[in-house]
């Protein structure tokens, strides 16, 4: 199989007054059957699958002097990592390719004030969107979880005591980035419940019934970037308490670099070149110890032993050759991505790889196949065109 697919990006902005209407979204195919299943995805993002029609953003932002105030659906960032940033959990994301993902709006209320260099925000989510990857049941080991079992989706109550509400300081001081943040509401990473049904009459008929969860948790985030010259340095903290004792308590944590070689790329034929490297951990504090919980989102939650990385040869405005890496050394697995990306024309991008992959299929980067399984071994070519409206 030759994987391919074409993006259409579109963007609109209406002004009134000191108020914007912004709304922004794609329209999307490929040849990967087991990824293209839902044709139009507004009010439905928890359906399984890419939608071919995606609006990802529509809401109204309001502007005073020292305060913007948005309603509606749009995109949600915390964190400041390049590839891997554990602090940006309130965002839904599409993990299909997962070191090319796509970033997925959700619905709230976004009211944010600056003071100076400190902007404070605040973001109240009352509907629950997960990420889109692959079904977290294909990673789960089977003493857990059965083959070919199709465990029941439950997602919280749209009650008041399962909103989403992050706050989030960011400001500058002495040459350094800095922001901190705190979360508390549904996870974004699943988790399993087992329920026995007990036949009365005939005990030994009883069944097993499995559910996947999104517990309420509370997080905690911390990070900071500063440069010397063309060296930059960042990185991100982030601590989960799961106060039910549904999921795991642990924390994560990013440190990153990125250097650009300007004079050296020249001499050897580019305009730059540019590295990002990143070393991504995890420690768990307190396991998963809820009644009738069975497994935890570990097998949900990536790079927590891992080196990952992105090398981009700029050869002109027109053309590059990125490569990309991610070791995970906790399942042996690696992938490397070579590339070419060429703009042909304005607003027209041309993208070819060629991906290697080896080691577990318990590795979030393991690839999901038209069978709905996942492999611990590829290598194929992959084609992607955008254009952006």
């Amino acid at each position: 199989e030759f994987p391919a697919e074409a993006r259409v990006d579109w963007k609109w902005t209406k002004q009134k007054g000191k108020g914007y209407v912004n709304a922004g979204g794609w329209l999307e195919y490929g040849n990967q059957n087991e990824i293209y299943r839902d044709i139009f995805q507004v009010f439905n993002n928890r359906a399984k699958g890419r939608g071919i029609i995606e609006l990802n953003e529509l809401y109204y932002i309001k502007s005073w002097s020292s305060t913007d105030v948005s309603i509606g659906k749009k995109v949600y960032k915390m964190g400041t990592a390049t590839i891997f940033s554990p602090a940006d959990r309130v965002t839904p994301k599409d993990l299909f390719d997962p070191l090319n993902h796509k970033d997925l709006g959700n619905w709230m209320i976004n009211p944010e004030f600056y003071f100076g260099n400190l902007t404070i925000s605040y973001a109240l989510i009352p509907f629950f969107l997960p990420s889109k990857a692959p079904r977290l049941q294909n990673r789960v080991s089977t003493d857990a979880i059965p083959d070919g079992t199709d465990p029941t989706i439950v997602y919280p109550d749209p009650e008041l005591k399962n909103f989403q509400n992050v706050l989030q300081f960011k400001g500058t001081a002495g040459g350094w980035d800095l922001f901190f943040g705190i979360l508390y509401g549904p996870s974004n990473y699943a988790v399993y419940r087992e329920n026995v049904i007990v036949d009365l009459t005939t005990p030994s008929n009883s069944t097993l019934q499995y559910f996947e969860e999104f517990p309420n948790v509370f997080i905690s985030t911390a990070g900071f970037y500063t440069n010397i010259d063309k060296l930059g340095f960042y990185g991100e903290f982030l601590g989960q308490t799961t106060p039910s004792g549904k999921d795991d308590d642990f924390i994560t944590y990013v440190l990153g670099l990125t250097y650009t070689f300007s004079d050296f790329s020249r001499v050897i034929g580019f305009d730059e070149i540019k590295i990002i490297l990143e070393l991504g951990k995890e420690e768990i504090k307190k396991r998963q110890n809820a009644d009738k919980y069975i497994h935890s989102s570990t097998d949900n939650r990536s790079h927590k032993n891992s080196v990952l990385g992105r090398i981009n040869f700029q050869y002109s405005d027109t053309l590059n050759f990125p490569y990309t890496f991610d070791y995970d050394f906790n399942n042996n697995s690696k992938l490397n991505m070579i590339g070419i990306e060429w703009k042909p024309a304005d607003k027209h991008k041309l993208g070819f790889n060629y991906e290697l992959f080896s080691g577990s299929n318990q590795a979030i980067l393991s690839l999901l196949q038209d069978t709905d399984t996942l492999v611990d071994e590829f290598s194929r070519f992959t084609l992607t065109y955008r254009y952006a409206l």
